[in-house]
C-alpha cells in the first residue's frame, strides 16, 4: 500500500533525535531526584547512572550505550517492583520501547556518534 506522505521519509533521520531528547530529558530530571534524596546508596547509583544516561542521550552521546543501560534499568526495576504501582508501568513500556529502537536505529542527526 502506497505510504500518505511519502515525501516525509526524506526526514526520517530526525526522529531518532525526537525520541532522544523525549527519553533523555525526564531521565535527567528523575535520576537528579535519586542523586539528590537521601536513599540507601544502591538507589543513588541506579540514580546516577539514570541521570549519566539521559545526559548522554540528549547529548547523543554514546547513544547506545545509554539506550542499553536504561533498557536495563527499567526491565530490573519492573522486576523489582512486579504489581506494584499499576500506573507506572505505561510510562515504563513507553520508556523502555524508545530505549530499544534507539538501540536499533542509532543516534539520528544532531548526535556526537554518528556513524561514519
Amino acid at each position: 500500500m502506497p505510504s500518505l506522505f511519502p515525501e516525509l521519509f526524506n526526514f526520517s533521520f530526525i526522529a531518532p533525535f525526537i525520541l532522544r531528547i523525549a527519553l533523555g530529558v525526564p531521565l535527567i530530571k528523575h535520576g537528579f531526584g535519586k542523586i539528590t534524596q537521601k536513599n540507601k546508596i544502591h538507589q543513588r547509583i541506579l540514580g546516577g547512572i539514570v541521570f549519566l544516561s539521559g545526559i548522554f542521550l540528549v547529548a547523543g552521546l554514546f547513544t547506545q550505550a545509554a539506550a542499553l543501560a536504561v533498557s536495563i534499568v527499567i526491565i530490573a526495576n519492573s522486576i523489582i517492583l512486579w504489581g506494584q504501582h499499576p500506573r507506572s508501568w505505561t510510562e515504563r513500556l513507553v520508556k523502555l520501547a524508545i530505549a530499544i529502537s534507539l538501540i536499533l536505529t542509532g543516534p539520528g542527526i544532531f548526535a556526537f556518534d554518528l556513524p561514519l
